[in-house]
């Protein structure tokens, strides 16, 4: 990734999330009583997660068979090596989805990363695994047998649930072909960057991770502009824009 030539936007120890708000909630500061409400939708909250505690920590190595299940046979996800975060199955309505959530101490999960996020829950007799040929494949009855879960440019050797919150998949050089961080959904997490063009999209709930309402754009001359879905994204149709042009000084609300 060149991270040169693009424009950027980089959270150290921060987690910024898309997620439904009470309207009634007060903010001190303007610029975040702006944002509840244009969308709605937006919370911030600081994740302990530093490069000195990473560094504690050896990572984890997933090995080639490796499999996961909604069921916990052999388990239901792969853990980073503090435990703070969790690659694998997660509950959704009736059903299952594959994801990285943040574990809570109350055993909570915050989801931070959906896998394919608009298909429709799957079932519990589903099957993560990363295959001996180096694939990471989802395998479902709905799909019809296997589903890749990680385009790569080679194979895999092995992979590893990160405390950054990153899930990523390395070579025989324990270089990484692939790697979560490059298709955010709805959070950045801290150390992740978001890209020249790259978005933000909220979830449609707390408890329905598919795609909501509202997106954060980071457009191709710098400027980060927050629009909601379905529209021609162009200046009237900005809720807010870190270059004063894009702001609409009487915001729609619908």
């Amino acid at each position: 990734m060149d991270r040169t030539d693009n424009f950027k936007v980089d959270w150290k120890s921060l987690l910024f999330k898309y997620e439904k708000l009470d309207n009634t909630s007060s903010f001190s500061s303007p610029l975040m009583g702006f944002f509840r409400c244009a969308i709605s939708s937006l919370f911030i909250f600081l994740v302990c997660v530093t490069s000195e505690s990473q560094q504690n920590h050896s990572i984890k190595k997933v090995i080639l068979g490796s499999s996961l299940s909604p069921t916990g046979t052999p388990s239901t996800s792969w853990s980073s090596p503090s435990g703070l975060f969790a690659f694998g199955f997660y509950t959704q309505d009736t059903g299952f989805k594959v994801g990285i959530w943040l574990v809570n101490n109350n055993h909570a999960k915050t989801v931070v990363w959906t896998a394919n996020r608009d298909d429709p829950p799957i079932t519990s007799n589903s099957k993560i695994k990363l295959t001996t040929n180096g694939q990471l494949v989802l395998r479902t009855e709905q799909h019809g047998g296997e589903k890749l879960l990680a385009n790569t440019t080679g194979s895999a050797a092995y992979a590893s649930m990160l405390d950054s919150g990153n899930f990523v998949l390395y070579n025989n050089n324990s270089k990484g072909i692939w790697q979560t961080f490059d298709s955010p959904t709805d959070t950045i997490l801290g150390g992740q960057s978001l890209l020249t063009e790259g978005k933000l999209v909220s979830s449609l709930s707390d408890t329905d991770h598919s795609t909501g309402r509202y997106q954060l754009w980071l457009q191709g001359d710098g400027n980060l502009v927050l629009y909601p879905l379905n529209t021609e994204a162009t200046s009237i149709d900005a809720y807010w824009a870190s270059e004063e042009i894009y702001r609409d000084p009487q915001p729609r609300f619908s």
